[in-house]
């Protein structure tokens, strides 16, 4: 699996620095990742799961930090997005 942006998310299978804390479903998730890649916050909430290695999808930096994953919800919420 790849990252975007590259070398933010450790390339390995799991981390014990990830938290998961959401997922549209039981293998894929949402999570703090405590411990990035080089190009990395501590702190960013990332994409990771079953579809990296099913289909190889990517895995994405979705905010760079929990409170900006928090902004970009509720503005979704706030937008009818």
């Amino acid at each position: 699996p790849f990252s975007v942006p590259l070398g933010a998310i450790k390339e390995v299978e799991w981390s014990d620095g990830w938290i998961p804390f959401a997922g549209p479903d039981e293998q894929n998730y949402f999570a703090v990742d405590l411990d990035p890649g080089a190009a990395g916050t501590r702190g960013q909430v990332i994409s990771f799961g079953a579809d990296q290695f099913v289909y190889g999808s990517k895995r994405y930096v979705v905010a760079e930090s929990f409170a900006g994953f928090l902004g970009f919800v509720a503005g979704l919420f706030a937008t009818g997005g």
